[in-house]
């Protein structure tokens, strides 16, 4: 084989290989997907703490082919087979190549010194915002600063597509705590086995899904 064939057979090789695959999606129609996966991994793509990893700035090729080894089962989470299942091919390509164009790190933003009468606004909310608080058993809202009482150790939380309901795991209690995001009434307290952590909703807000502990 002369070498000019052995480049050209190299060259096809190359690109036919999943890892240089390149990866063609929607930018905006991953946009548009995006807010289910903001609960863990940030609005812009940066993990809402260490325990979740950034998204923004990475390989396009990199994140389709997590998501679809978390789909396949070949990549074993529960929280994320759940949220991978619910996707389709186009989805995760438009996922994949709108987190690729993200910043890798958060906008600078001016530093201010703290003082004790700062209170959070809509400029630093835009949206509301949920927390679950797990020493207390209650969900603390931002910017609104109010509490509902929810479950003992609450842990994760997910809210529907629609906004109009929050889910909160009580991995001592057994239960997913459903709530009114308008009032903060609790609708319900739904049995679901043993220490339930993740929960999340799929995207078209029909179903969601529990991991449990040691299941």
């Amino acid at each position: 084989m002369n070498q000019s064939l052995l480049s050209s057979v190299l060259l096809l090789s190359m690109a036919a290989a999943p890892g240089f695959a390149a990866v063609n999606g929607d930018l905006a129609a991953g946009k548009a997907k995006a807010p289910m996966c903001a609960g863990c991994h940030g609005a812009n793509g940066i993990g809402v703490s260490a325990e979740f990893p950034n998204l923004a700035g990475q390989k396009a090729d990199y994140l389709s082919k997590q998501l679809h080894a978390f789909r396949d089962g070949s990549r074993v989470e529960p929280t994320m087979k759940a949220m991978a299942s619910a996707l389709s091919d186009g989805d995760i390509a438009n996922l994949a190549v709108y987190f690729a164009s993200l910043e890798r790190s958060p906008a600078a933003v001016a530093k201010a010194a703290p003082t004790a009468s700062a209170k959070p606004t809509a400029r630093e909310f835009p949206h509301a915002t949920f927390i679950t608080m797990k020493k207390s058993g209650t969900v603390e809202t931002f910017p609104d600063e109010t509490v509902w009482q929810g479950g003992p150790n609450m842990l994760y939380d997910a809210v529907t597509p629609d906004g109009s309901k929050l889910l909160a795991t009580s991995p001592s209690s057994n239960k997913v705590y459903v709530f009114d995001t308008a009032s903060g009434g609790q609708l319900a307290a739904v049995p679901v086995g043993k220490a339930p952590k993740g929960v999340k909703v799929t995207p078209d807000g029909r179903f969601a899904w529990v991991s449990n502990q040691g299941s």
